[in-house]
């Protein structure tokens, strides 16, 4: 079982890595067989610095083990910057210990590590990679196509490409501490999900969204809204080292924003154009000023007026058109429905929910 020690600190420690990862394999705890206990000594940290941290298995969110009913594990660093990570596997009790800044924790091996056979289907004490393929699996070698799980994208993308396989494009979409301030982690990764040009898959209308998206930001910036700043707001895969070019009606720039005025009577064309060739088109833009006005009819609400719509999500067709009548009297403009197509009842497979609307 991979154990890992996933929190705030380590971007801050003397290993400089990726927080909240629960495949960083340099937060991996090693099982200490004096104590059987997990362990991970953290060193290098700011001094008296509060972290949070919890414990992920096997490389991925859910079931994870934290504190006070699930939740982030407290620790502070002391005046040492070094602290022991503990993981209590039989009472699943997580717990820390500040160390000296030099000090570091060193399993120990038991002496059963002698009795060790290989072939016998279990990776034991003394046993290795090296020395029992069979039990204990494939030592890491970058560049063999097999994603250990002591690699990541990070450490040898040859074989860990950074594209997540299978339903891991959608797994549970609930937060670290059962609140919706902190997202897990692995929810900026579906970003890149689009399939790549040329590959299983890929559509035209994907464009190169695996590595570059975006959008317009409209900025109104008069009262009566005759003139606007329009921002084209990217976000690209990786490398900072891409310059963009913006074009706005075919005419580039390097400045991602442009003004414009009621002058402009047109349907704008955006574009970005990476250095690395990547490209996006963004959807046609209108101003709020090339809106025709509203004819004003008496009696009803095309001149103009604001009216509420009632939102009847999952209300059989006949019984919403029983209640039109009240509804249209009542001053509502209109109801609010599913869309309409064919419906099973199913079990929604990441929380066990029966039919949620979602899923319907």
């Amino acid at each position: 079982m991979l154990v890992v020690s996933a929190g705030s600190f380590l971007p801050d420690s003397s290993e400089q890595d990726v927080d909240w990862s629960p495949s960083e394999t340099k937060g991996q705890m090693t099982f200490n067989q004096a104590t059987c206990r997990y362990e991970k000594t953290v060193q290098g940290l700011p001094t008296n610095t509060n972290y949070e941290w919890k414990v992920v298995f096997n490389g991925k969110w859910g079931g994870n083990k934290g504190c006070n009913n699930g939740g982030n594990c407290l620790f502070n660093s002391d005046s040492s910057g070094a602290v022991l990570l503990i993981y209590n596997p039989y009472n699943e009790q997580l717990t820390t210990s500040p160390l000296n800044g030099d000090q570091t924790v060193t399993p120990s091996v038991s002496t059963s590590a002698l009795s060790a056979v290989c072939n016998d289907g279990k990776c034991e004490d003394g046993e290795s990679c090296e020395s029992c393929p069979s039990d204990c699996g494939r030592c890491s070698v970058c560049g063999d196509k097999i994603c250990q799980s002591n690699e990541n994208h990070q450490t040898c993308p040859q074989d860990c490409p950074n594209d997540l396989p299978g339903c891991d494009i959608f797994p549970s979409e609930s937060c670290q501490n059962g609140t919706q301030f902190h997202a897990n982690p692995d929810v900026a990764a579906k970003r890149w999900q689009a399939p790549k040009p040329g590959t299983k898959g890929y559509q035209p209308s994907y464009q190169d969204y695996y590595i570059l998206v975006g959008y317009a930001d409209i900025i109104y910036i008069d009262i009566d809204r005759r003139s606007a700043n329009v921002c084209l707001q990217t976000i690209y895969r990786s490398n900072n080292s891409v310059k963009f070019s913006y074009f706005f009606d075919g005419v580039a720039q390097t400045t991602k924003c442009k003004l414009f005025t009621n002058a402009y009577t047109g349907i704008l064309e955006a574009v970005v154009v990476g250095s690395d060739g990547s490209t996006l088109k963004l959807p046609a833009i209108d101003f709020i000023w090339n809106a025709k006005p509203l004819t004003n009819r008496s009696g009803d609400y095309r001149n103009g007026q604001k009216g509420a719509v009632a939102e009847m999500f999952g209300w059989p067709h006949q019984d919403v058109k029983e209640e039109c009548e009240f509804l249209s009297k009542a001053g509502y403009l209109g109801v609010k429905v599913f869309p309409v197509h064919e419906q099973l009842m199913s079990t929604q497979p990441m929380e066990n929910a029966m039919n949620p609307w979602y899923f319907m």
